[in-house]
């Protein structure tokens, strides 16, 4: 059992004597010396044991210490241990010889042994700082490189590799494509369940992709060019993902992946004892109609990916070019619906809620209105959504919530006892703070009060 604790150094030399004389000098406590007796041998040690050192004699039957070097180096497991080459001679061109093969040091015959000793554990320190510089490199570079969560290449890995990929297949003249994958509604889950159940949701989805893909046929045709891989699947933050095809036949196996992955959610996510049902929306753009540079090929399947949300959710969509000036316009309302507020530009307009049988006017409710200082209306189905979406709904409708009571209190003072109605969004009511505002808006406009009333609509139907 002690042993197996030990550092493993290999010494090799056809030398019976040498071999003993090196075997008592370096070993101790910690460190455990192999022995073989030529070069064949050598390897046959060093691939059994993978030692942290080697001592190789330059004179050997069958293989000689060089030969043993050079090979070494070039085995997957040799390229970083340290190699000592021991020599009967010290001219120059054994020591070049040495280093050229790949050697690390080298030491002369006859052997001072107590100088060889030390030399050895001065090695093995160096060689140990190295391997755990390599180790720290290798976290550094898992932490750049990958997301933590998920374990998958993350946005910074996929842009360096997909412009690699790119530059391959625009010199060879091929297509690939890019899904842009988001998970619908995921917020609800981090709302109501927690941010760890969250994180296991990601990682789940996550797996279930891997799974999906490596299961997969259509990719097993498509990795068939200059060492790329079929798929690459990353983890591009929060809960969007993104597949890369990098080579396609036609566009359509871009679709097929898609259907694939979304037939894939279907099955709902077990997380601890409840059954979670998340569905994706998918965003495709294909090189290089959709964009000739990663950049663009990425931003264009984004854009793709918001039009499958708006078009009902749990579906794909091909990047169009005219999507690219809806999302412009889209980008230009909200804002100019940030300055709209700040100039009090939405205002409520009052239907009336009228007596059937007296024909008098009990009461009115308040619409959101906007009206551009040009004149121009621009209706609640256009600016609700975006209101609601960017969070400027919770502005929106205290200001209209204030006009409202101020109305109430005009009314109010002219003899007319009319009942207000507020729509009020969902996101209102999430507010800690909403009967607080209430009480504020309504005691900054009455001192004699007054009766609003609110009542609740359906998040994103803010008439």
């Amino acid at each position: 059992m002690l042993n197996e604790a030990k550092i493993q150094i290999l010494v090799c030399d056809d030398d019976l004597t040498a071999r003993i004389l090196m075997k008592e000098t370096l070993s101790s406590n910690t460190i455990e010396v192999l022995e073989a007796e030529n070069g064949k041998r050598a390897i046959e040690q060093f691939e059994k044991h993978n030692p942290a050192l080697l001592l190789l004699d330059v004179s050997m039957p069958k293989m000689n210490g060089f030969e043993v070097c050079k090979y070494i180096r070039a085995h997957e497991k040799g390229q970083h241990i340290p190699i000592i080459m021991v020599t009967g001679s010290d001219d120059l061109e054994s020591i070049h010889k040495s280093y050229a093969v790949g050697a690390t040091d080298f030491i002369a015959k006859p052997i001072k042994w107590a100088i060889l000793g030390e030399r050895v554990k001065y090695i093995l320190r160096a060689s140990q700082a190295f391997a755990d510089l390599v180790i720290q490199k290798q976290e550094l570079h898992q932490l750049a490189f990958y997301d933590t969560l998920t374990g998958l290449p993350n946005r910074q890995y996929l842009m360096q590799d997909l412009k690699r990929h790119l530059a391959m297949a625009k010199r060879n003249e091929y297509q690939t494509a890019m899904l842009f994958i988001d998970l619908d509604r995921f917020k609800r889950i981090n709302d109501t369940m927690g941010h760890s159940y969250g994180d296991k949701l990601l990682r789940k989805v996550a797996n279930r992709l891997q799974a999906n893909l490596r299961d997969s046929d259509m990719f097993a045709r498509t990795n068939h060019d200059e060492g790329s891989k079929g798929t690459q699947l990353s983890s591009f933050g929060g809960d969007e993902f993104t597949i890369f095809l990098s080579r396609l036949n036609a566009p359509n196996e871009a679709m097929l992946v898609a259907e694939r992955v979304i037939r894939s959610f279907s099955t709902p996510f077990q997380l601890e004892q409840f059954e979670v049902v998340i569905t994706p929306s998918i965003g495709i753009s294909v090189f290089p109609n959709d964009g000739d540079d990663a950049e663009t090929l990425l931003k264009n399947a984004d854009t793709a990916m918001y039009f499958a949300k708006e078009s009902g959710r749990c579906c794909y969509r091909f990047y169009q070019e005219s999507m690219n000036s809806k999302a412009a316009a889209r980008l230009q309302l909200e804002q100019d619906l940030r300055k709209a507020l700040d100039n009090n530009e939405v205002i409520p307009f009052y239907q009336p809620q009228i007596c059937a049988q007296s024909g008098r006017i009990v009461g009115v409710e308040a619409l959101a209105r906007w009206i551009t200082p040009q004149g121009q209306p621009v209706f609640p189905d256009e600016f609700i959504p975006i209101a609601e979406e960017t969070g400027m709904i919770i502005k929106l409708g205290h200001q209209i919530l204030q006009h409202a009571c101020q109305q109430a209190k005009i009314w109010l003072d002219s003899g007319y006892a009319i009942r207000v109605a507020v729509n009020v969004s969902g996101h209102q009511f999430k507010q800690s703070d909403f009967p607080e505002v209430i009480k504020k808006i309504a005691a900054r406009v009455s001192n004699t009060g007054f009766l609003v009333g609110i009542r609740t609509h359906r998040v994103g139907n803010y008439e």
